[in-house]
């Protein structure tokens, strides 16, 4: 799956995630999505394949 390539969130925010391989925040925008779901508290995890490592991640949804 991958994401529309417009991926401004609410309010103009640009939507990140972050790959714990490569240590960095990457646009969402510019990732594979593999899997999302809710956490207890009901924020967005993503699972997706890093384009860097080609690792895959899950991280939280963040809008800068």
């Amino acid at each position: 799956m991958r994401l529309k390539e417009n991926n401004i969130g609410q309010e103009g925010m640009i939507i990140h995630v972050f790959c714990n391989t490569c240590d960095e925040w990457i646009d969402e925008s510019d990732i594979t999505v593999t899997n999302i779901r809710e956490d207890w508290e009901g924020r967005d995890v993503l699972s997706f394949l890093c384009p860097d490592c080609d690792h895959t991640q899950e991280s939280f949804r963040l809008s800068s």
